[in-house]
């Protein structure tokens, strides 16, 4: 697969790949919004099956800009510095709620 990815990158040109970024994006935003959360419920959302093409249309896409700006370690740091950032924050946010499940019986 990266090949072939490597291969798209060589063969557009940056503007090429830059204006089908956006346009992929954009599709992508529109299936997203063609969701549904029909209960509320945060663990019920439902996503068309062409949600899934758009997600790789989008990834196919960066990985090509990423290729040709020569800003793939670039995109992998940024990857790492925010899930641990993320990380960081759900354990900051798991220790005060046990703390306040122990020292308030969960109020506050």
């Amino acid at each position: 697969m990266r090949k072939k990815i490597e291969y798209l990158a060589a063969h557009y040109s940056k503007k090429e790949q830059y204006e089908k970024a956006i346009e992929e994006v954009a599709e992508l935003e529109d299936e997203l919004y063609r969701g549904s959360n029909p209960l509320g419920d945060p663990d019920m959302v439902y996503l068309t099956d062409n949600t899934w093409s758009e997600c790789a249309d989008v990834i196919i896409m960066i990985a090509q800009l990423a290729i040709q700006h020569g800003k793939e370690d670039e995109i992998k740091s940024q990857m790492e510095y925010k899930l641990n950032r993320q990380l960081n924050r759900i354990g900051q946010q798991d220790w005060k709620d046990r703390m306040m499940n122990t020292f308030l019986g969960g109020r506050g």
